[in-house]
């Protein structure tokens, strides 16, 4: 996977592409771990993902959960719908925020 990390004021944007599994989970969460106290909402832009397994989803409710307790924001864009039919499953489409 391959991960953009853009920061733009207040906000920064980590743009994904590839497969997002346990084996590039671990960069997404460091990558995460580092922007977030620099910004007050973290986006995801998911245009480029292919596959998501349950590792990605815990780094996103890890990063969703820290960002609650700062009174910060996630926001996932750009979900495709195979990508977005894991959300579904897990019934994560109302735990998230997604545009």
């Amino acid at each position: 996977m391959e991960i953009k990390v853009t920061q733009t004021g207040n906000t920064g944007l980590l743009t994904l592409i590839g497969r997002l599994d346990a084996i590039s989970a671990p960069e997404l969460q460091k990558a995460v771990a580092e922007l977030m106290p620099e910004v007050t909402q973290v986006e995801f832009d998911f245009a480029e993902v292919e596959y998501m397994s349950s590792a990605g989803i815990r780094v996103l409710l890890g990063a969703q959960k820290n960002a609650d307790k700062a009174g910060k924001s996630v926001v996932l864009k750009n979900v495709v719908p195979e990508v977005k039919s894991v959300f579904e499953i897990t019934g994560l489409l109302d735990v998230l925020r997604f545009e």
